[in-house]
């Protein structure tokens, strides 16, 4: 399959975790506060989210193609610089086009 697009795949299969990762804390949230009251403690269920995190990982880590790992990973790395950076990505992220200056250079 054509690297670019297996590139593609692996990123959005990091959006697609991302965006389990809201579903499931929006349904935390809820069960916490039905009617939206304010809540004094961390209402996420961390366990669940831990083991929604480690099957995505499993599984795009251990794909078979070298590319889609790549792309995971480039998602998963801009993802974690920019909370580093202390922001949050835009909603134009897009961490293959971001990314591709760095994974350009080739390695001596």
């Amino acid at each position: 399959m054509c690297d670019a697009l297996q590139l593609h795949r692996g990123a959005a299969a990091f959006h697609a975790l991302l965006s389990e990762i809201g579903i499931r804390t929006n349904a935390h949230f809820a069960a916490a506060a039905p009617n939206g009251e304010d809540v004094d403690e961390d209402w996420r269920d961390y366990r669940e989210l831990a083991a929604i995190v480690e099957a995505s990982i499993d599984a795009n880590l251990g794909h078979a193609d070298p590319k889609h790992r790549e792309g995971y990973l480039r998602a998963l790395t801009s993802l974690l610089s920019i909370v580093a950076d202390g922001a949050g990505p835009s909603e134009t992220w897009s961490p293959i086009s971001e990314t591709e200056r760095a994974f350009s250079v080739v390695d001596d």
